[in-house]
């Protein structure tokens, strides 16, 4: 798959959050968790490429779906603690919501698809 759009806007979101958090003087104590998730979702999304079965492609974009969850959410904690770069953190979060709602219509047309069959 070397067009696969969703996964390099989650390549280039996964490295944005690890090369600002690495830059941000501020530390704050789930730093690690943000970054985890970041890096996770778009693991998730590559290995999917190259699963041999359907349950488990649809397994690994639900997982990456669940991690874009909790980086949104991470995201919105640190938004609302208001000791980082709030222009930074809004362009982060409405990414992550780019990617989180990508991955929700790609889950849902695929569970659609599978009632049909």
């Amino acid at each position: 798959m070397e067009n696969n759009s969703l996964l390099n806007v989650a390549k280039s979101f996964a490295a944005e959050i690890a090369v600002w958090s690495e830059n941000e003087q501020n530390d704050f104590m789930f730093k690690d968790e943000l970054v985890r998730g970041a890096l996770n979702m778009g693991a998730l999304l590559h290995a999917a490429q190259f699963d041999v079965n359907k349950e488990a492609f649809e397994f690994k974009l639900a997982r990456a779906l669940e991690e874009c969850a909790l980086v949104e959410y991470w995201l919105e904690i640190v938004c609302a603690m208001e000791k980082l770069d709030v222009e930074k953190l809004t362009s982060l979060k409405s990414k992550a919501v780019a990617i989180r709602r990508t991955l929700l219509k790609i889950c849902v047309l695929l569970k659609k698809k599978e009632k049909i069959q």
